[in-house]
């Protein structure tokens, strides 16, 4: 069983394996459960999921489509849009047609906002995901667009290295954080170079901003 003791369970998952019967009746279980569904074509989904070799996108879809129809809890949906992979008005369109038929509470939109893993991994343009939304927005009741730069809202509590490398050990830093960490620290940007120069984080350009990610690298040679 997915939860006990009345304490609520949120599931994301790929669903991969929504084709199993069994897998859906636990998934059932769940109080919210969230799909991710950036393609229904098989060469973008492979592209941009990079899945098993084994796994079959139709057969999947159809696992989700049956796990929709009779899931009792709160079914929300993701889709990652990528330009000039899967941000074409025909792409986006058969996506949209997709989630009609799911039928989720909710339609995440998001687009990758921190510098990725892949060299060709980039933004849509704007009037690209604004056109999505609405695409979307036609199939399904109500669509929440995760389009637009995350807040600023860390609070420094004590020690600012270790917090900035805590930080940026799990996602990549914008600028424009880390100097709210340093103002609230009352610290210059003198630390940041500091631990540049120590090469335990990095500076990184993407999409004409600046990012700080902790080098992992580093930790796996200190240990």
């Amino acid at each position: 069983m997915l939860k006990s003791s009345g304490i609520k369970v949120a599931v994301i998952t790929n669903a991969s394996l929504l084709w199993q019967e069994e897998v859906r009746a636990r998934l059932s279980a769940a109080d919210l459960v969230s799909l991710k569904v950036d393609a229904v074509r098989e060469e973008t989904w492979r592209r941009l999921n990079r899945p098993c070799r084994g796994l079959s996108l139709p057969l999947i879809l159809e696992g989700m489509l049956a796990f929709a129809e009779n899931y009792p809890g709160e079914l929300l949906t993701e889709t990652m849009l990528i330009g000039n992979v899967n941000d074409s008005p025909k792409q986006i369109g058969e996506i949209a047609g997709f989630l009609g038929r799911l039928n989720p509470a909710r339609a995440c939109l998001a687009v990758p906002l921190r510098p990725p893993a892949l060299p060709w991994v980039h933004l849509p343009e704007p009037r690209v995901t604004n056109e999505a939304y609405r695409i979307i927005q036609q199939r399904v009741a109500r669509v929440e667009d995760l389009t637009g730069a995350e807040s600023n809202n860390f609070t420094f509590t004590g020690n600012l290295e270790e917090e900035l490398l805590g930080i940026a050990s799990v996602h990549p830093l914008r600028e424009e954080a880390v100097r709210e960490l340093l103002r609230q620290a009352g610290a210059d940007y003198a630390v940041v170079q500091k631990l540049i120069a120590q090469k335990q984080l990095l500076a990184l350009e993407y999409e004409k901003e600046t990012f700080y990610v902790r080098n992992l690298k580093m930790n796996i040679l200190k240990i």
